[in-house]
């Protein structure tokens, strides 16, 4: 018998014909199943900046040297930061300054200390006792730059030599603080206003002043206000900062400072060892 079927339920076959065709691919095939996996997610790992070091306030803090009775400056028969170092001129005039950071040229050791120290290649001596009595020689202050206060055609002060020693240098300021290296002249500039910069001179030990500036050429920061020519005998000290962990770093060498005390200025490191060939000697 011959059935024939509603046009209704034709279409509803219809229908349900493409409703499968379209569950296959082009090749007949069934699609991909969905993963049930859920997709893992993207972890993004925060690693926190170094914090910046904690600079802090020394003054009158670390291991003095004995002062003598001439003029009240630390000495040392030993050739150290922060100690006196004397020079006479052809006059027979004596001045004195301080030595500065050891480092190394080559294999010899030496300090820095200021230009305007070395005179015209006389001896530098160490001074052995209280009464001045005792000198040391340690021969003459050799490479010397000094620019007398005017920055040189490249916007940075000099003001340095080197005294060669046969004394094995170590790496500490003021027997207390390690040397853990040194700041270039843009790290300095870097420094925020205030920065407790700190210096280890023959007359005044170990004192620090805040930043006040080191965009001229120098680093200028408040020295010791009050009394007349305050620190002579200075020029040559090491200058540096002393973090929260009692590491000292170095920035320069004391150059001048104004007559009434309230400014102290010092030439930039960097320049100094690059143009002199020395190494800092530090801990590391």
């Amino acid at each position: 018998m011959n059935t024939r079927r509603p046009l209704a339920a034709v279409a509803a076959i219809l229908v349900a014909a493409t409703a499968l065709a379209s569950c296959a691919d082009g090749g007949g095939r069934g699609a991909p199943e969905a993963d049930n996996v859920a997709a893992t997610p993207t972890v993004s790992a925060t690693v926190a900046a170094p914090a910046a070091p904690k600079y802090i306030d020394v003054t009158g803090q670390g291991r003095e040297l004995p002062r003598d009775s001439v003029d009240r400056a630390q000495f040392s028969a030993t050739p150290q930061p922060g100690a006196k170092v004397l020079r006479w001129n052809s006059a027979g005039v004596g001045d004195r300054c301080t030595l500065g950071p050891a480092v190394t040229v080559g294999s010899r050791s030496a300090f820095l200390t200021a230009g305007h120290c070395a005179g015209a290649g006389v001896t530098q001596f160490a001074q052995g006792d209280a009464a001045g009595k005792v000198l040391i020689p340690l021969g003459p202050a050799v490479q010397a730059v000094n620019e007398d206060g005017v920055p040189g055609a490249d916007g940075i002060l000099d003001d340095r030599a080197l005294i060669f020693t046969s004394t094995p240098p170590t790496p500490q300021i003021a027997g207390t603080w390690t040397v853990a290296g040194s700041l270039t002249v843009k790290e300095t500039q870097r420094l925020p206003h205030g920065t407790p910069i700190c210096v280890d001179g023959a007359t005044s030990g170990v004192r620090c002043g805040g930043l006040i500036s080191a965009e001229r050429g120098r680093v200028e920061f408040v020295g010791k206000p009050g009394t007349a020519a305050p620190s002579k005998g200075d020029s040559g000290a090491p200058v540096f900062v002393v973090d929260d962990s009692g590491r000292a770093t170095v920035i320069g060498l004391v150059t001048s400072e104004a007559r009434d005390g309230s400014t102290t200025n010092a030439t930039f490191i960097e320049p100094a060892l690059l143009s002199l060939g020395a190494e800092l000697v530090t801990a590391s």
